[in-house]
């Protein structure tokens, strides 16, 4: 087993110095046709070549991907057995091979953003913004139209449930949903339209968010969280795993929704929050 790991470590570098190697052949180009006409071509040669070069990583990345690796297939699987692990942690190593080094750069210009996401897998409208570069598992990725994703946020098409388990699942963001700075996006979550996920929420695998609801910031969503259209959800939250909070339903800040519950309209959510403060001490004037 380990001379197979050493083998797989050794492939991944020989990929690692084609890609860069075939990358700099246009910056080194340009940079040699440059020096041959002198001053002050050779100056602005080094700065437009380096461009060049990420930008040219980004082509040659993305088609060894979309050409040579097959595609992450949703399913569980066994790190000791299972072949498609391996197909995972290529995937992996060619987009980092471009992001961890220049993720800067690319996010901060939308052209090359844009190019690098579709290449690497990315259903992507080119309406979206996606600020973070802290996103993986590219060909389980799915953005609608006009949706923007804050700096720093987290989404991830993967999770290990246990070790020696790998979990993929497709990430489904859609039109104009606003994803905040600091957020984490757990695997197999479905986000409908016109949304509001606020500064640093987290959810959890197999959450499911509808259309025109609004999740304020800090709220974690645990595992299978149904959330219907219309939705309300105060900063603060905790809602536990398998809740189901039906349309239009309004939560308060700082409420903690057990597991398994089904909220209705009219139900009285307010009882959790006074639950929550009496656990912090609040004095009970404020706990109304």
């Amino acid at each position: 087993m380990r001379f197979l790991e050493m083998m797989y470590e050794c492939a991944v570098m020989l990929v690692g110095i084609l890609i860069y190697g075939l990358a700099l052949i246009p910056a080194f180009a340009l940079i040699r046709w440059a020096h041959g006409l002198g001053f002050p071509y050779v100056v602005f040669a080094y700065p437009a070549g380096f461009y060049l070069f990420i930008f040219s990583l980004i082509l040659v990345a993305g088609m060894v991907k979309s050409l040579f690796i097959p595609k992450l297939k949703p399913g569980t699987y066994k790190f000791s057995k299972d072949k498609h692990v391996y197909t995972w942690f290529l995937n992996r190593t060619i987009t980092e091979y471009v992001l961890l080094p220049f993720n800067r750069i690319i996010f901060t210009n939308d052209y090359m953003r844009y190019l690098c996401l579709r290449l690497f897998g990315v259903k992507l409208h080119y309406s979206s913004v996606i600020s973070s570069s802290y996103i993986s598992d590219f060909g389980l990725l799915s953005f609608g139209k006009n949706t923007l994703v804050g700096g720093w946020a987290v989404i991830y098409g993967h999770v290990e449930s246990e070790p020696g388990t790998l979990i993929l699942a497709p990430v489904s963001i859609g039109d104009s949903n606003i994803i905040g700075g600091r957020s984490n996006i757990g695997c197999g979550t479905r986000i409908g339209d016109n949304n509001i996920v606020g500064y640093g929420v987290v959810t959890g695998v197999y959450c499911n968010i509808g259309n025109n609801c609004n999740i304020g910031a800090m709220t974690t969503l645990t595992h299978r969280v149904l959330v219907e259209d219309g939705v309300k959800i105060g900063k603060c939250c905790v809602i536990g795993t398998g809740v189901k909070i039906r349309k239009g339903v309004r939560i308060p800040d700082f409420s903690m929704v057990p597991d398994f519950t089904t909220l209705n309209p009219g139900d009285a959510v307010n009882g959790f929050r006074i639950a929550r403060l009496s656990d912090t001490g609040a004095p009970l004037s404020q706990r109304n």
